[in-house]
């Protein structure tokens, strides 16, 4: 994320705050070549380890194109 031109940290926590702050991808249907879903969570903004701000995320949902690796 980027405010003013300048990236701000952000991170989706993974089990390092509380279990209401965690996120989750629900992977609804998948084939070959895409994926579709949706996520919820909390995005948090740090800096030097202190937490400064959380931005909870509901509702989110993904439709993507997947490609082979090579």
């Amino acid at each position: 994320m980027t405010k003013d031109r300048v990236k701000i940290p952000y991170a989706a926590t993974n089990k390092s705050v509380p279990k209401e702050d965690y996120f989750e991808i629900k992977i609804d249907q998948i084939t070959n070549d895409h994926v579709q879903g949706t996520f919820s969570g909390t995005l948090i903004r740090y800096e030097d380890g202190v937490t400064l701000e959380k931005i909870p995320i509901s509702n989110g949902k993904f439709n993507l194109t997947v490609e082979p690796s090579k």
